[in-house]
């Protein structure tokens, strides 16, 4: 079987799930090594500390390959650590962010120094590429394909199906760059002008923003709309978007998000920022709606879905076939353990 040393944040969601679908239809063995829980300033100057680990947990685990994820952190340890063959996972758009940040100096020459000590290099999808090529990287190096979701997990179920009530979802962490204020804002108008449906919003994650959104919903005078059901384990996620039948998501920036494929795989009509990443799945109009981080438009575009149960209904079957097709973590993590070893044997 084959042997992976994943340098990643072991306590995310999105590393314990691909360490996860590695391990369950690779398969592989998979140890994660990670920083200790020192603040992001602190760890630039453990960088050679953190090297001297990672060789030391090469030397101990003997690894077949070692993936570094995300290009300007472990992607660079990975790098200064030496082994062969390095795989690198990007993460976003870029991992050099935010754009014309004075910090892109020192993370835009970590990730390009990264990039050329890669044998292979992740890119959740197509929107990721041309960052990684303007770093250095060679296309030919690059694979591009979702990690995907656990479809045993996240089972369809056809939305609209209870006359005058309309469930709106979220899932994404509470964090500023997710824009919550935004969709509270829009939701609360909503329930203004449609005041003949009872109208319901979910909001599962947790982060540091939950006191002063709760404060914004009785400010609006939705708190009796809105439920935060807090981090939710992937059976209660599922069984939440399956009772579900709107979901919105409002990021400044997109790789190929798990939340956005899970909810489709659910049955939830998708109201998405309009980002590279998001038209890979989504086509404004037909499976979803994209639309930019403005309240009024994401009014308008959730009341014109009002009574189109029919047409939102065979989008989502629409919806679960093609995560079926892309984004099954189980066909794609057999892929890439499969891709691994070929690199081992060149």
């Amino acid at each position: 079987m084959m042997k992976i040393l994943m340098l990643a944040e072991a306590g995310t969601a999105n590393t314990q799930n691909w360490v996860d679908s590695l391990m369950r239809f690779g398969p592989a063995k998979v140890e994660v090594w990670s920083f200790p829980k020192y603040p992001s300033w602190l760890r630039l100057l453990y960088i050679p500390v953190a090297v001297i680990a990672v060789r030391n947990a090469i030397k101990r685990s003997k690894p077949d390959i070692v993936i570094g994820y995300r290009t300007t952190s472990y992607g660079f340890i990975g790098a200064l650590a030496n082994f062969q063959p390095l795989v690198l996972a990007a993460q976003g758009e870029s991992d050099v962010w935010p754009p014309g940040h004075w910090s892109n100096q020192i993370s835009g020459r970590m990730a390009r120094y990264a990039i050329n000590k890669a044998r292979l290099i992740h890119a959740w999808g197509k929107n990721m590429v041309p960052a990684l090529v303007a770093l250095g990287a060679n296309q030919h190096k690059i694979l591009v394909m979702s990690r995907g979701i656990d479809l045993t997990k996240f089972l369809y179920q056809a939305p609209c199906t209870k006359e005058a009530q309309v469930t709106l979802i979220t899932s994404r962490s509470l964090y500023p760059e997710y824009h919550h204020d935004i969709i509270l804002k829009a939701f609360a108008q909503v329930v203004r002008k449609q005041p003949q449906i009872v109208w319901k919003l979910i909001i599962a994650g947790e982060g540091p923003l939950q006191r002063s959104l709760s404060n914004l919903c009785s400010k609006l005078e939705i708190s009796n709309q809105v439920f935060f059901a807090g981090r939710l384990d992937a059976l209660t996620l599922s069984k939440y978007l399956s009772e579900s039948d709107i979901y919105i998501s409002l990021p400044d920036t997109e790789g190929i998000s798990s939340s956005l494929l899970e909810a489709m795989a659910c049955g939830c009509y998708p109201i998405v920022t309009d980002l590279p990443a998001n038209r890979e799945f989504i086509e404004s109009g037909k499976n979803g709606i994209l639309v930019s981080i403005n309240t009024m438009e994401i009014v308008d575009e959730i009341l014109k879905l009002v009574g189109k149960k029919e047409e939102i209904k065979k989008a989502t079957i629409e919806n679960r076939s093609l995560v079926e097709s892309r984004a099954d973590t189980r066909l794609n993590s057999f892929r890439f353990v499969s891709r691994y070893k070929q690199l081992v044997r060149n």
